[in-house]
């Protein structure tokens, strides 16, 4: 499963914090589009994204828990 992180406001990238269990368990690949100090802007558009994570999971089932919980698992911190 690909999740696409944004930014929930507007302003300047101070860093993506990631859970450590989930990381360890769930996440396959990371590509960050920004870099810590770029501007960031909520997303109206994939130039827009921040980053993008490959995520496995063992069903369905965790797959939908996970992703509801996504937003506290993979952090855009924004300043």
């Amino acid at each position: 499963i690909q999740e696409k992180k944004q930014a929930l406001k507007n302003g300047i990238l101070s860093e993506i914090q990631v859970d450590p269990a989930f990381n360890s368990e769930h996440i396959l690949e990371i590509h960050q589009m920004k870099k810590a100090g770029e501007e960031v802007t909520t997303l109206s558009g994939s130039n827009a994204t921040v980053g993008i994570a490959l995520l496995k999971f063992k069903d369905s089932d965790e797959a939908y828990s996970l992703i509801e919980k996504m937003d506290d698992l993979i952090k855009v911190i924004v300043k």
